[in-house]
């Protein structure tokens, strides 16, 4: 007794959908090959299996089904199941579109992300990779470590781009004097410091600050050094607020601060702090 011809026949195209699919995967997983990133290889090759298995599954549905509802059922029910256990790469790559083509953040952009802030260095069709800044560090200096993050957080988590349009950020440098201190006097002369130190980026704020207008509705700013006074029960607070170029924020501070130091050691100005005064008087 002989093996049914409709047996053999379906064997046959088994076979044949196993064997073209295999040679389309071993085609384009050669392109995919040449891709540098190893994690982009991976998810490249992981999401084409799973699309060829999807295609290979309706095909093999549609051999032992005739009913064309009961194979649109399956093909759904199993498309569900791989859009499920995609989601995360699916939604990345969506996210690398909208990057390519909205431009909400570049490489070589200053971005905050969730709780990962750093600069820029690449973006891939699934991650975003920065050079980490501040956590254990302070003033906006490199950590060392390399992170990615996956596009998708674009859409999920709140996005800070500190370098989009406007290159440039306000810091302030607070600084407690004596209540019997000249603070008009001293109030003046800071404010000299910083504007000598903050001359060099006043020029390219200005022109940056004016196209910035122009794209968004936004008030005019006052990019020169300002100083405000205020007090408390223990000192004058003397607060200076000034612009720098968002790279140089910590050497700025720096310069700044140094220049303070020098006029108040150099004038013999007192910098006060809260204190207790303890008594032993019985």
């Amino acid at each position: 007794m002989g093996i049914p011809f409709n047996i053999l026949h379906i064997a046959f195209e088994l076979l044949v959908i196993t064997l073209v699919s295999y040679t389309i995967y071993y085609l384009i997983s050669k392109f995919i090959t040449r891709i540098s990133d190893i994690k982009q290889r991976y998810n490249l090759k992981k999401i084409l299996a799973i699309i060829i298995l999807f295609i290979d599954f309706v095909i093999i549905i549609s051999i032992f089904v005739n009913n064309s509802s009961i194979v649109a059922l399956s093909a759904g029910l199993f498309s569900a199941g791989i859009a499920f256990s995609l989601r995360d790469p699916l939604t990345s790559f969506l996210a690398w579109i909208i990057i390519l083509l909205m431009r909400p953040v570049k490489v070589g952009d200053r971005i905050k992300i969730g709780t990962e802030e750093g600069d820029i260095i690449d973006i891939s069709m699934f991650f975003i990779t920065i050079m980490e800044i501040n956590d254990w560090v302070e003033g906006d200096l490199y950590t060392g470590r390399i992170v990615e993050i996956p596009n998708n957080k674009i859409m999920s988590e709140d996005v800070i781009n500190f370098s989009k349009s406007f290159e440039y950020i306000w810091d302030n440098i607070t600084i407690p004097i004596l209540f019997e201190s000249d603070y008009k006097k001293i109030s003046n002369e800071i404010k000299k410091i910083a504007e000598g130190k903050t001359k060099k980026f006043l020029r390219g704020a200005e022109k940056d600050y004016e196209k910035l207008k122009k794209e968004y509705f936004i008030s005019r700013g006052d990019i020169h050094p300002r100083v405000f006074v205020s007090f408390n029960d223990n000192y004058i607070k003397i607060n200076l607020r000034y612009i720098t170029n968002l790279w140089e924020r910590k050497k700025t501070q720096s310069e700044i601060s140094s220049g303070i130091l020098d006029y108040l050691h150099k004038n013999k100005i007192e910098v006060a702090s809260s204190s207790i005064i303890v008594s032993n008087k019985k």
